[in-house]
């Protein structure tokens, strides 16, 4: 019999538990959300100890809204994904470009590892001053 594993990580909003005081702590598909959101927004060098964790994603707001640019953005998120969230299979990665916003639209579709249902992420990503 094939043990379920529920993952677990602190909350980011960082609002304390009413009762207890404590962090509360985010579980199963929204610690893997979580956890892929900070991926993507995190940029080389950020992490001590770590340079190599990072998404090249905030370079490239910064570049002529391309379809090559388009296509660097999916490269580096599908990157990202799949060398440092090893609870998610990937399934697919769409990057739409929102001229009028000055940003992109990117819908991450990947399955948790022993969960059949596939999970969806949207982001908008954006250029901050």
């Amino acid at each position: 019999m094939e043990s379920r594993r529920t993952f677990t990580d602190i909350d980011f909003s960082f609002i304390r538990h009413p009762i207890t005081g404590d962090i509360p702590v985010v579980a199963g598909v929204d610690a893997i959300k979580q956890a892929i959101r900070n991926l993507i927004y995190t940029q080389h060098y950020e992490k001590l100890f770590h340079p190599e964790i990072g998404c090249h994603t905030t370079g490239l707001l910064f570049e002529n809204i391309m379809p090559s640019t388009q296509i660097m953005i999916k490269k580096s998120v599908e990157t990202v994904i799949n060398n440092y969230e090893p609870r998610a299979n990937l399934i697919n990665v769409i990057v739409q470009v929102a001229p009028d916003d000055n940003g992109y639209n990117v819908r991450i579709e990947y399955s948790v590892r022993n969960q059949p249902d596939p999970v969806i992420i949207d982001l908008f990503l954006e250029r901050l001053r």
